[in-house]
């Protein structure tokens, strides 16, 4: 944990939102309830979470060969199909106050003012939480980022509200969703929005800035590499299609440069972004 008395200070039990107490393991000091460490990392979701989580990471990692998570086997991979032509996190961090608090659902950013969540504890993270139950007290964060995370969230309203809870006063909140984007379960995989869905499961923030994440050329790469490969049901062909059609697709992409500063881009866009302000 970068600073134990920072956590502290901020954290509170999932269960029933009241203030854990920390010793060797972290304690609910009105339920009693237990919460274990993992390699210096709290663990504040229930067992029973923990395994259901690890279940569907398990079962996304089997769509893939073993031998593809070797370095050198990844160093061959092609590129990404997908350009993210807007990327607001560092800037965003650089504007937090002096003593400002920033957390980072589902990504890894490198910052003394930033904490790290995710429902894997097997990832280089701060803490391991629940979204739907982020693990802080109210009014006590002052940036909340969350890229590409909603999708794989059932209840993607009770995840915004809980962003809204822990957020301080005119508190910042980036939110970037898919649109045309392709089944991903990442464990799993549930929603999609357009702009104007993204805009109305934010109605209870003020807009700061809204627009194009990743564009149409980027979606097109990415369909049109997994509509190649759909054609095989052999699960090595399917992966080797894949990557023989990702390295003769990925430069579509770089047509974003150009289409999204088109008029008509939003329509085929592959992903938005969403900056708010808490009320």
């Amino acid at each position: 944990m970068k600073n134990d008395k920072l956590f502290v200070k901020i954290l509170q039990s999932p269960c029933c939102g009241k203030t854990l107490k920390s010793t060797n393991e972290l304690k609910c000091q009105k339920c009693g309830s237990v919460y274990s460490y993992k390699n210096n990392i709290p663990i504040l979701i229930t067992k029973t979470q923990l395994k259901e989580d690890a279940k569907n990471i398990k079962t996304a990692k089997d769509s893939r060969f073993n031998f593809e998570e070797n370095k050198f086997i990844k160093s061959l991979f092609p590129p990404s199909d997908t350009l993210r032509i807007v990327n607001k996190e560092n800037s965003l961090i650089r504007k937090l106050p002096k003593n400002g608090i920033a957390l980072s659902i589902g990504s890894e950013i490198k910052s003394k003012k930033v904490i790290n969540l995710d429902i894997n504890p097997d990832m280089d993270i701060d803490i391991v939480a629940d979204i739907t139950s982020l693990p802080f007290k109210d009014n006590s964060l002052d940036l909340v980022i969350c890229q590409y995370v909603l999708e794989h969230v059932k209840d993607i309203k009770k995840a915004v509200s809980e962003i809204n809870r822990v957020l301080t006063p005119n508190g910042l909140v980036y939110i970037s969703m898919p649109f045309l984007q392709l089944y991903h379960p990442s464990p799993s995989d549930y929603n999609r929005l357009t702009l104007d869905g993204l805009r109305f499961l934010m109605k209870n923030f003020h807009e700061v800035e809204t627009g194009i994440g990743i564009g149409p050329a980027s979606a097109l790469a990415w369909i049109l590499r997994e509509f190649i490969a759909s054609f095989f049901d052999n699960k090595f062909l399917h992966r080797i299609t894949l990557f023989i059609t990702g390295w003769l697709i990925f430069p579509l992409k770089y047509l974003d440069l150009f289409l999204v500063k088109k008029k008509h881009a939003y329509i085929l866009a592959s992903s938005f972004y969403y900056i708010g302000k808490k009320n």
